[in-house]
């Protein structure tokens, strides 16, 4: 099977993760452990919500970054302002896993 780019996707992610250990590797960790084990571009995912983000993913050996929850905090996203305030205003100790919302919603 042949690929053009790699993703690597940090424990920042907003996808759902199994919440082993293995998916819960930082973005800025795992970049340099993907780009020096393949010989495909490494787009970085995950955690990237800024210029500074994006730079240090760059630095890091990523040829560019996929951003999701950034784009949520726009105006134009049409997201609620309490949703977009509290992607703005949270931190690392208030982060769940989707997945972790979803078990304890169904």
């Amino acid at each position: 099977m042949n690929f053009d780019k790699k993703i690597a996707a940090g424990g920042q992610r907003g996808s759902f993760i199994d919440g082993s250990q293995e998916s819960l590797v930082g973005l800025m960790s795992l970049i340099p452990q993907v780009f020096d084990n393949v010989s495909t571009p490494v787009v970085a995912a995950g955690g990237n919500m800024d210029g500074r983000g994006l730079m240090a993913s760059i630095c890091l050996g990523a040829k560019g970054v996929q951003m999701g929850t950034a784009f949520l905090t726009c105006n134009e996203s049409g997201a609620h302002k309490v949703h977009r305030e509290a992607i703005l205003y949270t931190n690392e100790d208030l982060n769940y896993p989707a997945s972790s919302y979803y078990k304890a919603s169904h």
